[in-house]
């Protein structure tokens, strides 16, 4: 996304052309994203990512001036606050993701025999929760977090990131939009 922001909207003959510069955050940096994030489910760690991200760009590509006399502080956050304001009035990129997701599962549940569809239905909550259960009762004397909600799964091979789950995802993006 960096790379499509300063090769097309800090481009030098776009100095004085603020309006053509947000057309092509939307056209040209957006488009990465959108192609880099089409399905994954929403998170809201990324979400709060992205839209800080096209508010920094926002506020680099308007150039707003400091007030006499404001501290540095104060600046930066006045500036972004009005990144955040325009973003919000084109389209926050992580209401554009929740809108993409929402619509791909909209397509996956017209089509229940698709192989999308059957991967993510094979293994849901329920089946997760059952999992949990084994767990939760064998430590039920030691005192732990682990619940049929919460806790061990016995199905993780390495470390790493835990995925967001796609009923979770879902969820977000329904509260969201």
């Amino acid at each position: 996304m960096w790379g499509a922001y300063w090769g097309n909207c800090k481009n030098e003959h776009l100095r004085n052309n603020e309006n053509r510069a947000l057309q092509l955050l939307e056209r040209c940096v957006y488009l990465v994203l959108a192609f880099r994030v089409g399905r994954w489910p929403p998170q809201k760690v990324v979400a709060q990512e992205l839209n800080s991200t096209q508010a920094i760009m926002i506020a680099s590509i308007r150039r707003t001036p400091p007030l006499p006399n404001e501290e540095p502080a104060s600046f930066c956050r006045r500036r972004l606050k009005i990144a955040h304001s325009i973003a919000r009035g084109t389209g926050t990129w992580s209401g554009k993701w929740f809108d993409r997701f929402g619509k791909w599962n909209e397509h996956l549940s017209r089509h229940p025999s698709h192989p999308t569809t059957r991967l993510i239905r094979t293994r849901d909550s329920i089946w997760l929760q059952t999992r949990r259960s084994v767990f939760a009762s064998q430590n039920a004397v030691r005192c732990n977090s682990w619940t049929m909600l919460a806790g061990r799964t016995d199905t993780r091979i390495c470390r790493g990131n835990v995925a967001q789950r796609w009923e979770n995802g879902l969820e977000l993006a329904r509260e969201r939009v």
